[in-house]
Formats: C-alpha cells, sequence, structure tokens
C-alpha cells in the first residue's frame, strides 16, 4: 500500500514539474515574439527616417543648384556690365583722341551751327532717310537737323549706343559722306531732360547732365565714324538739360522729347554754303545762329 501510495506521489510530482516547464517555454516564447516585434517596429521606424534623410538631402541638393545657376547668371550680368564699361571707356578715350587730333589740325574753332535749311539735293536725300526711320528720328527742315529720340538710342543712364539703333546711323553716314554733303560737316549735340542723375551706378561714369549729354554725343560720333564719316569732318556738343524743346513740367511725356541727339548738317570751315531746298547759295544764307 505505501509503495502504490508512493508511486502515485511520483507521478503527481513529474506531472506538476511537467507542467511548471511548459509554463515556463510558453513564457520564453511570448518574449521572443514581443521581442521580434519591437526590432521590427524599430526597423521600420528607421527606414521611414532614412527615406525622410534622403528625401530631405535631395531637396538640398536642388536647392543648391538653384543658387548655382542663379550665382552663375549673376557673373554673367557682371561680365557684361563690365565689357560695357570697357566699350565705354574705349570710345569715350578714341573720341578725345579724336578732338586733340582736330585741335592739332588747327580745326579748334570748329563748324558753324545753322538754323537754315539744307541745299535741295542734301534736304531731298535727308528727307527720304528721315521717311526710312519714322519711329526713330525727325527732320527738322528748317534747321537742317536730324533728331534721334535718346530714350532709342540709349538705354536709361547709358551712354552705349544699342544695336538696334545703328542701323538708322548708319544710313545717315551713308549721306555725310554723299557728294550731295561734301562741302557740310556733321555736329553731334546731346540733350537731357532736367532730371539730376541720382543712381549712383550711373554717376560714377555720368556726373551731371552735362556729362550725360556730352558723352552720348562722343558715343554717337564715334558709331559715325565706324561706318566711314571722317574724324576731321565731326564735332560734339552737350547741352544738358538747358536746351528743351518741351516744357518738363508737363510730364514724362514731354521729358521724353528732351532726351535727344540732335545731328546738324553745317558748312564746313572750307567756306561751304547752306541754302534752302529751292533757293541759290547767297551771303545771306551763311547766317547762323545757336543750336537749340
Amino acid at each position: 500500500m505505501n509503495t502504490r501510495a508512493n508511486r502515485t506521489v511520483l507521478g503527481i510530482g513529474a506531472l506538476a514539474l511537467a507542467a511548471s516547464s511548459g509554463c515556463a517555454s510558453l513564457d520564453q516564447l511570448r518574449q521572443e515574439q514581443m521581442a521580434n516585434r519591437n526590432l521590427e517596429a524599430q526597423r521600420l521606424e528607421l527606414e521611414n527616417e532614412l527615406r525622410d534623410a534622403r528625401t530631405k538631402i535631395e531637396l538640398q541638393q536642388k536647392d543648391l543648384s538653384a543658387k548655382e545657376r542663379e550665382l552663375d547668371a549673376l557673373h554673367q550680368t557682371l561680365a557684361n556690365l563690365e565689357k560695357q564699361l570697357n566699350g565705354t571707356d574705349e570710345a569715350r578715350r578714341a573720341a578725345l583722341d579724336a578732338l586733340s587730333k582736330m585741335a592739332e589740325r588747327g580745326l579748334g574753332e570748329g563748324p558753324t551751327v545753322i538754323s537754315q535749311p539744307l541745299p535741295r539735293d542734301l534736304h531731298e536725300a535727308v528727307k527720304k532717310f528721315a521717311a526710312m526711320y519714322p519711329d526713330a528720328v525727325e527732320y527738322d527742315a528748317q534747321r537742317g537737323a536730324v533728331r534721334w529720340k535718346s530714350d532709342l538710342l540709349f538705354a536709361l543712364g547709358s551712354a552705349v549706343v544699342r544695336d538696334e539703333a545703328k542701323a538708322s546711323l548708319g544710313g545717315f553716314a551713308d549721306i555725310v559722306q554723299s557728294q550731295a554733303a561734301a562741302e557740310f560737316e556733321a555736329l553731334v549735340v546731346g540733350h537731357t531732360d532736367n532730371k539730376p542723375i541720382k543712381r549712383s551706378q550711373t554717376r560714377v561714369e555720368h556726373k551731371t547732365n552735362w556729362h550725360l549729354s556730352s558723352h552720348r554725343a562722343i558715343s554717337v560720333m564715334e558709331v559715325l565714324r565706324g561706318y566711314g564719316v571722317g574724324e576731321p569732318r565731326m564735332g560734339v556738343m552737350g547741352y544738358g538739360e538747358f536746351r528743351p524743346i518741351a516744357d518738363n513740367s508737363g510730364g514724362p511725356q514731354n521729358q521724353a522729347k528732351n532726351r535727344r541727339v540732335e545731328i546738324f548738317l553745317v558748312p564746313s570751315n572750307r567756306g561751304a554754303t547752306a541754302a534752302g531746298p529751292d533757293a541759290p547759295a547767297t551771303d545771306a544764307t551763311r547766317a547762323t545762329a545757336k543750336a537749340e
């Protein structure tokens, strides 16, 4: 009896031990599964952070590329401005050299500015020329002058002749070199409106309206010289704001009229005369007047 009881007790103990061992394994399995889930969540979180970091880097690279393009554009603009500035300096130096040569040749007195009509052949040539460029030039037949709008010749505050304006100046150069104008010279006169120069960048090149009007006249003379007009047959003047043809207080439209460059065809120092389109040359037609 005792032996049977002992066996029974041992059997129960074995069952209890097996049950206890099974519970421990289940708990361990659950812990491992929980740890795996945590690791998986961490992996997904890290992947999301990595994806966000890559996206941020791509955006930064695009922004950097855009800024590099902007910097390249600024460098190109600066190079163009430097080129334009160098061209202006070269033109001014060449014009001053031309004026010095003219003085050395005894041409210091300069041509006479007249307010008389031109001889018939020259009048017809200039009239035809003006009709070819109605939007750019105006022919003042009573004064023997061709007037260009400065807004078409030059950019704001600049004394560099626009490329698109050079064609009309080339056409006028052909007239100056024609037989009809053989006894005449070209006097280039610059004018401005009454607005003072305020932009610091402009003031570096043109301190006042006097400077700007003179520099523009010199630039136009340089273009004419480039088209073959001889230096001894040209002169330049600058009146700044002091010879308006419209009331500056009338607003931007009147001010635009005053910003202009005029070229007078005047008798040369060799004693040429100027007559009207239908009148013969006489001493009376040699009367001179101040350019207005």
